[in-house]
C-alpha cells in the first residue's frame, strides 16, 4: 500500500489484513520501486498524489524488469486518468472508497493472475490511448493482455508467446494491420490465432 496519508494507508492495511492478505505500508514515493524490488508483492496499490508524481513512480515500477508485471492498482481522489490506465494500472478506484470496494477489485485482480489457464490476448494499435483503455476493460475482465504499438512489434510479441486472440489496429506506422494480418497467415503456427479488426 503506497499513500503519504498514513491515517489513509494504515485504514487500507487494516482492511486486507481483515480480508486475509500481508500488508506493507510505503509513505514515500520514491521508495516504491525500491521496495518493490526487495519484496516483490503479488500487488500495489498507488496513490497519485505523493511527494513525488505517482504516474512517475507508475512508469519507474513498469520500466524495471523486477516489478513490470507486479499488477498496479490506483487509488486517488483525482478521477479515473487514461494516462495511468496507458502507462500499465490494472485498475482505478477513486476515494473515498468502502472497505468492500477495496477488497473486491484486490480479490479479482489477484485470482485472475493466480489462474494459469486465463486467455492471453494481444492489442495492437499505435494510440497509447486506445491500447490503455483496451487493456484496461479487458484486464478488468479477467484477460491476460500484452500490447504492441506496429506491426513489428506484434509478430515479435507473437513469436515470444501466441496469443488465443489478436485485436488489430489497419493504420499503423513501420507496418500495417493488413501486411500483418498477411503474414501471420503465411505462417502456419500463427494462421489459427482469431484477428479482430
Amino acid at each position: 500500500v503506497a499513500d503519504d496519508e498514513t491515517d489513509v494507508a494504515q485504514l487500507f492495511q487494516q482492511q486486507l489484513r481483515r480480508a486475509g492478505y500481508r500488508v506493507t505500508v510505503v509513505t514515500q514515493g520514491s521508495q516504491v520501486t525500491q521496495i518493490a524490488r526487495q519484496l516483490k508483492p503479488e500487488l500495489i496499490t498507488l496513490d497519485l498524489l505523493m511527494d513525488v508524481d505517482g504516474l512517475a513512480v507508475l512508469q519507474d515500477l513498469k520500466a524495471d524488469p523486477a516489478t513490470a508485471d507486479i499488477p498496479v492498482v490506483i487509488i486517488s481522489v483525482i478521477p479515473e486518468n487514461e494516462d495511468v490506465l496507458a502507462a500499465g494500472a490494472v485498475d482505478y478506484l477513486v476515494k473515498p472508497l468502502d472497505e468492500e470496494e477495496l477488497t473486491a477489485c484486490i480479490a479479482r485482480v489477484l485470482d485472475t493472475r493466480g489462474n494459469g489457464s486465463r486467455s492471453h490476448v494481444l492489442v495492437v494499435d499505435d494510440e497509447a490511448d486506445i491500447v490503455g483503455w483496451l487493456k484496461h476493460l479487458l484486464s478488468h475482465s479477467g484477460y491476460r493482455v500484452s500490447e504492441a504499438y506496429d506491426g513489428i512489434q506484434a509478430l515479435e510479441a507473437v513469436a515470444v508467446e501466441k496469443p488465443d486472440l489478436i485485436l488489430l489496429d489497419m493504420k499503423m506506422p513501420r507496418m500495417d494491420g493488413r501486411t500483418t494480418l498477411r503474414r501471420l497467415r503465411a505462417e502456419e503456427e500463427y494462421r489459427d490465432i482469431p484477428v479482430i479488426v
